[in-house]
C-alpha cells in the first residue's frame, strides 16, 4: 500500500467521499480534538495538515514565525480545502487559533466550533468542564448535520476508532525489532494518511497490509 499517495491525494479522497455519500466534511487542526463526537454524526474528519508551496499571501493575514501555521493559511486562501464544510479547533497552539480564525473569516459559509479543553487534567472542575464542553459539541453536531448522536451512535464511533489504535499500535509494536521491518518515514505516512480518511476504510487497509508487513524481509527501505 503506497500511504504517501494516500496522502499525497487526501482533497480528492475526500471530494470523492461527500460525492459517494452526501456528508459533510470537518476540518480539524489540534490533536486533541474529540474526532468520535464528529464521526458519530456521519461526518468525515479531516485534519488541517501543513504543506509548504510558494506563499505570498499569509503575511496579509497572520503575523506567526510558524511555517506548518503559514502554510495551512495559504493552503486555505489558495482553495485547496474548498471541500471542507466546517472547521473546529481545540484549545491548545494560539498560532492555530489564528490559523483557524483567518479560513473562518475568509468563508462565511463554513460552520465553526471552537472547544475549550481544560489545561490541568487533574483539577477538580476539569472532569466537569470536558463533559459540558464535549455535551455542547455533540449538540452542536446534531443541530448541523441533523443527524442523532446518542449512545449507540458514539459506541459505534469508539469502536472504530478503538480498532484503529490497536491497528496503529500493531504496526508500531512492528518498529522496536532490532531489525524493523517498517522504517519511521513510511510509519509517519501511515499515521497522516489515517488521520485524512475515513477510520473504517483505512482500518480494512491496515487490517490487509499488517499481514504483508509481517511477511517482509527486515532491514529494507521502502
Amino acid at each position: 500500500m503506497d500511504f504517501k499517495a494516500l496522502v499525497e491525494n487526501r482533497h480528492e479522497y475526500a471530494k470523492a467521499w461527500k460525492a459517494k455519500t452526501g456528508g459533510k466534511v470537518l476540518g480539524w487542526y489540534e490533536p486533541y480534538f474529540p474526532e468520535e463526537v464528529a464521526y458519530a454524526a456521519g461526518v468525515l474528519p479531516v485534519r488541517i495538515l501543513a504543506r509548504h508551496e510558494p506563499d505570498d499571501i499569509s503575511d496579509k493575514w497572520i503575523y506567526a514565525s510558524c511555517y506548518p501555521v503559514r502554510d495551512m493559511v495559504n493552503q486555505f486562501l489558495r482553495g485547496r480545502y474548498d471541500y471542507v464544510d466546517g472547521l473546529v479547533n481545540v484549545e491548545g497552539c494560539q498560532w492555530m487559533y489564528n490559523a483557524f480564525e483567518v479560513a473562518v473569516n475568509n468563508n462565511g459559509k463554513l460552520f465553526e466550533h471552537y472547544l475549550f479543553l481544560p489545561d490541568y487534567t487533574d483539577a477538580p472542575t476539569s472532569k466537569d468542564v470536558l463533559r459540558s464542553e464535549l455535551k455542547v459539541f455533540k449538540e452542536k453536531m446534531e443541530a448541523w448535520t441533523g443527524n442523532k448522536v446518542g449512545d449507540a451512535e458514539l459506541d459505534h464511533a469508539i469502536e472504530v476508532y478503538n480498532k484503529n489504535r490497536l491497528l496503529l499500535r500493531q504496526i508500531c509494536e512492528l518498529r522496536r525489532a532490532a531489525r524493523p521491518v517498517i522504517h519511521g518515514a513510511e510509519y509517519m505516512n501511515i499515521l497522516l494518511a489515517d488521520q485524512v480518511m475515513d477510520k473504517a476504510e483505512m482500518n480494512e487497509i491496515l487490517e490487509a497490509f499488517i499481514p504483508e508487513l509481517e511477511a517482509r524481509e527486515p532491514g529494507k527501505d521502502r
